[in-house]
């Protein structure tokens, strides 16, 4: 097993990027044919892990002493990999509790898809989950041998309503924890046996297939069939404890993704700062304690090992269309991976990819989103401007950000157009310089917005006259409209 990572620092080198350092391995079978791993959680309370983060970058070589990282608030974990694959044991860590920033800029969205209401993670899935008991975003469980659902789930028989319930082994009082079975409609399950002599009730077999049916289901009860759609299944009686049956399913998928619900729309093109936030924990989902069968003293540890087999990965794909909204079949980029960086564009989507190469692994996503933020800059008169007796019209050489309504279809039109993040905006800031002022003299601004304004200088003596003047201007404000 390689040797642990040694004095760990970090330091900025741009607004985006930083500097990693650390010292070079002893370990020759890093230095040759193995690497360093880098992931990053954006928790920074110092109890980021190497479960419960992600990969941040792809792995550099092992005798690396160096690499440049995406700047991002959180915990970075770095550890050696030997060229059998083996890991140190303890992640070496450092963390950037604030991003320095040498720019002003405006925080115009935090994303975040875990707070969605009235349920979290509403966008599209493919083979993900929003797992209730958990409130988090997970794989979900692939058939083996076509039989669904979560594996090794403990579960109550109620003989005399003939339905199942899934509960944690726990109960408060004499009523049981229950957790969310994960099940549909059609969902194939079987049962086993945790502890003999103990059997199932009498009308349940090992063994045996049974169907999950639609009536009585819901997140933590369920009945079955023995075909489906069929009757439901008369459980009957058992002599055992409830603790001692389970629900058998699949392992966990290898990969599955995530599509966040709506599109980040600023109307126009700007160039747009984009910073993921990803808060993940991996976790083993059967290995608990009352899912056990072998002595304990056989076990590898009481809490768990490390799961280092799963992954969060957040993409980003833009448009630069000219339409007044956009629609499932506007064209986007090709997905891009994201951790943070300027993209030019007028739109963007954003979906998140989880993987795990071990199947008894699986990934919990607690916090998911990206910071959204516009670079603060001025323009200002390339020369001077004169207001005849009357009034002058100015407008930006470019137009600044000021906020945009989001939109949601119609029901009619659900399937056609996308819904969009109302995104807030700050007025630009407008300076006038008058070539000549004379006391008392004035100016009247109108028609001021992100585009220009309009002004009209007025006679001291009489503001309802208005006279001749030259003057410049510096306007101060986010985002800058191509």
């Amino acid at each position: 097993m390689p040797g642990d990572v040694q004095n760990l620092t970090i330091e900025p080198v741009s607004q985006n990027n930083a500097r990693l350092r650390w010292d070079e391995t002893v370990d020759l079978d890093v230095k040759v044919g193995g690497s360093v791993h880098i992931r990053h959680s954006n928790l920074t309370d110092g109890t980021a892990s190497w479960s419960n983060s992600s990969d941040l970058v792809d792995a550099v070589a092992g005798n690396s002493t160096e690499e440049i990282v995406p700047l991002i608030a959180g915990e970075y974990l770095v550890k050696f990999v030997d060229d059998g694959g083996r890991k140190s044991l303890t992640e070496a860590s450092v963390i950037v509790t604030e991003v320095p920033n040498t720019q002003n800029f405006q925080s115009v969205k935090s994303i975040r898809e875990n707070t969605i209401s009235p349920t979290p993670f509403a966008g599209v899935k493919t083979d993900v989950i929003y797992d209730s008991s958990a409130n988090a975003l997970s794989l979900t469980r692939q058939d083996t041998p076509g039989i669904t659902g979560s594996r090794f789930k403990l579960v109550i028989f109620d003989a005399t309503n003939d339905t199942i319930k899934t509960f944690d082994g726990t109960f408060s009082g004499l009523t049981p924890n229950l957790v969310n079975h994960q099940l549909s409609a059609g969902d194939k399950v079987q049962f086993r046996i945790n502890t003999t002599p103990f059997v199932l009730p009498s009308g349940l077999q090992v063994g045996t297939t049974y169907f999950v049916l639609s009536s009585g289901l819901t997140a933590n009860t369920f009945k079955v069939s023995e075909t489906d759609g069929g009757s439901p299944v008369d459980i009957g009686t058992s002599g055992g404890s409830n603790s001692e049956y389970s629900l058998v399913g699949g392992t966990v998928k290898s990969s599955g993704e995530y599509q966040f619900e709506k599109t980040l729309d600023f109307g126009n093109i700007y160039t747009v700062d984009l910073e993921r936030h990803i808060v993940s924990r991996g976790n083993y989902p059967d290995d608990t304690i009352s899912s056990k069968e072998a002595l304990i003293s056989t076990w590898p540890s009481i809490s768990g090992g490390v799961v280092d087999g799963t992954n969060a990965k957040l993409y980003v794909r833009t448009t630069n269309t000219s339409a007044a909204n956009i629609q499932f079949d506007t064209t986007f980029t090709d997905w891009q991976p994201l951790a943070n960086g300027s993209l030019r564009a007028r739109a963007f989507q954003f979906k998140v990819v989880l993987t795990s190469n071990d199947p008894s692994q699986n990934i919990l996503v607690d916090q998911l989103g990206v910071n959204v933020k516009l670079q603060q800059r001025s323009e200002q008169s390339s020369s001077t401007i004169t207001a005849t007796s009357g009034t002058a019209s100015v407008d930006y050489t470019n137009p600044f950000f000021n906020g945009i309504t989001g939109t949601t279809p119609a029901p009619e039109f659900a399937d056609q157009f996308v819904s969009t993040h109302t995104l807030p905006g700050i007025p630009p800031r407008l300076i006038i310089i008058p070539e000549t002022n004379s006391p008392g003299e004035g100016f009247f601004l109108s028609s001021v917005d992100r585009e220009g304004f309009s002004i009209a200088f007025f006679d001291p003596s009489d503001n309802s006259v208005f006279i001749q003047r030259d003057f410049n201007y510096v306007a101060s404000g986010f985002g800058k409209q191509e």
